[in-house]
């Protein structure tokens, strides 16, 4: 900011002005770097708190992830987007939160699985039309911890796919008594969207547990229901990026998700460390899921599966329950044949858990 001699009080232009006049010298820089420090910290001070604090955590999580893209450049060649070097713990770049990681997870770190696969996906993509631009996926085998995937740091729009963290922390704060999953909640006319799914088709004035919320938010991703289970947590004075902190990701920044950062809330899910209860429930609807099989299409062993889909975008994530268990997390945009190309990749990756299994 310039300050110019116009605009400063009188009282500080006077005895500039009066020094000048008896043959002192005027000051210099240092004095004008005095006022702008001091006018500075005016403005500083009169932030509110709430508002500072927020822009903190926003900035915590957006600088996580710049560290996490950049760490993650380095491992990807870049005329193909394919993660295939083995990476140390300090490259992962997976999120963690401020006060030093979650129990669960936060400290977790993600061995990179050298590039088996890249030559069989690279044909995969060229049969199925696929431009590189278009597609973000990632491969975890459950039990070796072990991850190869494109594009892996790339954001793509997270549509519905974000029901599936918010319902774990729902079920995770019911584990702790913050949340009665079976408190009646009334749809409101402000909750209505135009949508899949039973609540939204019922309209505004009927009332359902929190627990029929969820289901039906993950079984037939109905956005009016996820939307009355967002104003009990407003209520509850959860912000967005409390999710974001707990499952490290940047979806309170522009409502994006990585394929990787994925792979945090789907092992929460699938490992369960802290045993809690309702996961198994929400298992159970994401088996079930009423929307077209996707990622589930070839799969002849059970997949626990949350899809998304807004405009050009579908994504389906979630766990395999093979021989050899593994996550898989498949973001597209503007596909040809979106439905088809997510339940081939997934196909391709569940061979090779095969093959792993063997």
């Amino acid at each position: 900011m310039i300050l110019s001699t116009a605009k400063l009080p009188k009282k500080l232009d006077a005895p500039r002005t009066a020094l000048h006049k008896q043959g002192q010298a005027r000051p210099g820089k240092s004095a004008k770097a005095l006022v702008c420090l001091l006018v500075l910290v005016s403005l500083l001070t009169s932030c509110s708190k709430d508002n500072f604090t927020y822009t903190l955590q926003t900035a915590q999580v957006s600088e996580s992830r710049q560290a996490s893209t950049e760490a993650t450049t380095a491992e990807k060649p870049a005329e193909t987007g394919y993660s295939s070097q083995t990476s140390s713990p300090e490259e992962t770049g997976v999120l963690q939160s401020p006060e030093g990681g979650n129990p669960a997870y936060g400290n977790r770190d993600w061995v990179l699985k050298p590039a088996k696969l890249e030559a069989k996906f690279r044909q995969l993509e060229a049969d199925l039309g696929i431009a590189d631009e278009y597609i973000g996926y990632v491969f975890l085998d459950l039990e070796s911890e072990e991850y190869w995937g494109k594009n892996i740091d790339r954001p793509f729009l997270a549509a519905s796919v974000i029901k599936l963290p918010a319902a774990l922390l729902t079920y995770e704060w019911a584990a702790a008594g913050k949340v009665d999953l079976g408190l009646p909640i009334t749809i409101e006319e402000e909750d209505l969207e135009l949508g899949t799914g039973p609540i939204s088709a019922a309209g505004s004035g009927l009332s359902y547990t929190v627990e029929e919320l969820l289901q039906a938010a993950i079984v037939h991703s109905d956005n009016t229901a996820f939307l009355a289970l967002d104003r009990m947590w407003k209520q509850m004075g959860w912000l967005v990026n409390q999710m974001d902190i707990r499952y490290g990701l940047h979806y309170g920044i522009q409502r994006e998700l990585t394929p990787r950062e994925c792979l945090n809330f789907l092992w929460e899910f699938y490992d369960n460390p802290q045993q809690i209860p309702g996961y198994a429930t929400l298992d159970s609807y994401m088996q079930n899921t009423s929307y077209p099989a996707m990622a589930a299409s070839y799969i002849p062993v059970p997949v626990a599966r949350k899809y998304g889909k807004n405009g050009g975008y579908y994504h389906d994530v979630g766990i395999v329950y093979g021989d050899r268990p593994f996550a898989f997390a498949i973001f597209t945009k503007n596909l040809a044949y979106p439905a088809e190309s997510i339940g081939q990749l997934n196909l391709a990756f569940y061979e090779y858990s095969l093959d792993l299994a063997d």
